[in-house]
């Protein structure tokens, strides 16, 4: 039997999944965004952050979006997340 290909959602999709998720308990995550042609923090902080407005603080740094949408419910098996968009 064929193994079925996974259908590919985008990154920004992702993300706007994982967020509508998280709204209710006002929480979102952010994509770094560098100063100028620096790329030391995210490098070191990874791409994605998870905050919590009702708290005004930073959850988490390094957050891998695609396992927290896993974790969430929001990317099913059958789907991956690609690259920009």
């Amino acid at each position: 039997m064929a193994k079925k290909a996974k259908v590919p959602v985008s990154t920004r999709a992702v993300l706007q999944r994982v967020n509508r998720k998280l709204a209710p308990d006002k929480e979102s995550v952010r994509r770094w965004r560098s100063p100028g042609n620096s790329q030391s923090i995210v490098w070191e902080a990874g791409d994605f952050y998870h905050l919590d407005f009702s708290r005004n603080m930073l959850l988490n740094c390094n957050v891998d979006l695609e396992e927290l949408a896993r974790e969430l419910g929001v990317l099913a098996d059958w789907e991956m997340m690609k690259g920009e968009g």
